[in-house]
């Protein structure tokens, strides 16, 4: 079990390593840091200050939020895209399945690294962010971290939707198929309006199953803004993150079992 667990881990620092060298990750890395910049602005343009009746400071988390989840969105699509390809390449994979490594735990261990990949990036994106705040209020504001955890949950799921589709069709395809889908998780309500104009009853559960399965997106984005000061909702972490965690895992089981049935 524990060389098992091992090897898991020797992959998945493999793919992390891979990321490194990754210029296409650095290139929106520097972006993000340069955009995210402009979160100074509410702080030194005095016009701003009083703009929508907002404090700077929760000016600039508004701003910080927006490029964070823009950038987090793009790393995942082209940076994991280009690593899945790389690391999934049939040459390559003949040379590691060659040793005693079953499908399903490269799949694990790239997983993980793509993971730890997205977690590296959103902690320097959110320490820029935390850091341009600290210099203009000397406060730790260590709360801006918490409510950007909810976009990293976000970035998660997003990569394992990705992992999953790609499986089944291993092209850029699937990361264009993966925004999609959570394109069309913004339109959760009205489409659970529209079920109630549907002529056949038997459609309906079906219907609605689907939709229940789309990511919450909108639910997490509503949490990560309340926390974060942004907004003042009544609104409850607990069941679009405990929804996100149970797609999480269905998307990688599903992901596994395609990719292990694979000749």
């Amino acid at each position: 079990m524990i060389d098992r667990i091992k090897i898991i881990y020797l992959i998945a620092q493999n793919v992390f390593k891979a990321s490194l060298r990754d210029r296409v990750m650095y290139g929106l890395l520097f972006l993000s840091l340069l955009f995210g910049s402009m979160a100074h602005l509410p702080f030194v343009v005095k016009e701003l200050q009083g703009f929508k009746g907002e404090s700077p400071l929760i000016m600039a988390v508004e701003i910080g939020f927006i490029f964070i989840v823009i950038f987090m969105v793009l790393i995942v699509v082209f940076v994991s895209l280009g690593i899945l390809r790389d690391q999934l390449e049939s040459g390559k994979m003949l040379l590691i399945l060659s040793k005693p490594i079953r499908r399903w735990e490269m799949l694990f261990g790239i997983t993980l690294g793509l993971m730890e990949m997205l977690f590296l990036n959103w902690l320097v994106i959110t320490s820029g962010l935390w850091g341009t705040i600290f210099i203009h209020t000397k406060q730790l504001n260590l709360n801006i971290f918490l409510g950007m955890g909810f976009i990293l949950l976000m970035g998660i799921l997003f990569l394992s939707l990705i992992i999953m589709i790609y499986t089944f069709i291993p092209t850029g395809l699937s990361g264009i198929l993966a925004f999609l889908v959570f394109l069309g998780s913004f339109g959760a309500v009205n489409l659970n309006r529209l079920v109630q104009w549907i002529n056949y009853p038997w459609l309906i559960n079906p219907a609605r199953i689907i939709i229940k399965c789309l990511p919450p997106i909108v639910p997490l984005l509503a949490v990560s803004m309340n926390t974060l000061g942004m907004l003042s909702l009544d609104v409850r972490g607990f069941s679009p993150m405990l929804h996100t965690f149970i797609l999480i895992v269905v998307f990688n089981i599903i992901g596994f079992i395609k990719f292990n049935r694979v000749e």
